[in-house]
């Protein structure tokens, strides 16, 4: 099985970084939104040879004060409230990412209140701007993340892991991928009918897409852990995103299977 180190990996020239990001500003949660982007400022300087930009989508903004961001930030606003498909979708939209299969360039969805630990942004990026052929990276998250170490390495993923751990905060797409996916269902995700599932589609599809998938069986990202209360909400969202792809491979369809099993035992429970 090929373990892989970014530490170990030819020197890029540069990488580019992507980072797309949306909050609510009715929420409140000014103090969380500006950790991640502290986390942010500090990947940046440890790593000046690396571009990273960062965009965020200030929704709900009519009548309530935006968050006090620097200005390297680029921010956008709106005055309602979109799904959140659709925030990471406009967003996507005002960035014209590179196609070419030889582009150093990383793109990632972190959440309002996740936060990067020092050297994971670098590390889980420099896993695909390093290493040939690497076009899709996942890891974990939580309150107990921790920096990568001497002993943190990547295996190739199955599908049931993308699906599994594959969530906005924890997903690494090669920008020639992230191209071709164009966008999130809008159909699916948080402030739609179906509650979730728009991560669940990303990941798929950029499994598929992917000349080599890599996954980092370590909590890198930081994140409030998983409620195992909100699993049954959100089991219906995924499981639409997984039908949906059923027919791509042989693990696809062993996902639905997996996630109708769930479903039963939801059920019955």
């Amino acid at each position: 099985m090929t373990h892989l180190d970014a530490r170990t990996a030819v020197e890029p020239t540069q990488t580019d970084i992507y980072l797309f990001s949306t909050t609510n500003v009715a929420s409140g949660r000014h103090d969380e939104l500006q950790r991640m982007v502290r986390s942010v400022d500090a990947a940046r300087e440890e790593r000046p040879d690396c571009s990273i930009r960062l965009l965020v989508l200030l929704q709900n903004a009519r009548d309530h004060a935006a968050p006090d961001l620097p200005g390297w930030v680029e921010v956008h606003t709106i005055l309602g409230l979109v799904p959140l498909s659709t925030a990471r979708n406009m967003l996507l939209a005002r960035v014209d990412l590179p196609r070419a299969a030889t582009t150093r360039a990383v793109v990632a969805f972190p959440d309002d209140d996740a936060w990067y630990l020092p050297g994971t942004l670098h590390f889980m990026t420099d896993l695909i701007a390093r290493h040939e052929n690497v076009d899709f990276v996942v890891c974990r998250s939580g309150t107990q993340a921790r920096s990568p170490g001497p002993d943190t390495d990547a295996r190739p993923m199955r599908l049931q892991q993308a699906i599994s751990h594959g969530s906005s905060n924890t997903i690494f797409v090669h920008a020639s991928v992230a191209a071709r996916l164009e966008s999130f269902d809008e159909q699916l995700g948080l402030g739609t009918p179906a509650v979730a599932g728009e991560d669940t589609d990303y990941a798929i599809r950029a499994w598929h897409e992917a000349r080599r998938s890599l996954f980092v069986d370590a909590a890198l990202v930081g994140h409030r852990d998983n409620d195992p209360a909100l699993k049954k909400r959100y089991h219906q969202g995924a499981l639409q995103a997984i039908r949906k792809h059923r027919s791509r491979s042989p693990a696809a369809k062993i996902a639905l299977a997996r996630k109708h099993l769930v479903g039963l035992n939801y059920k019955f429970r």
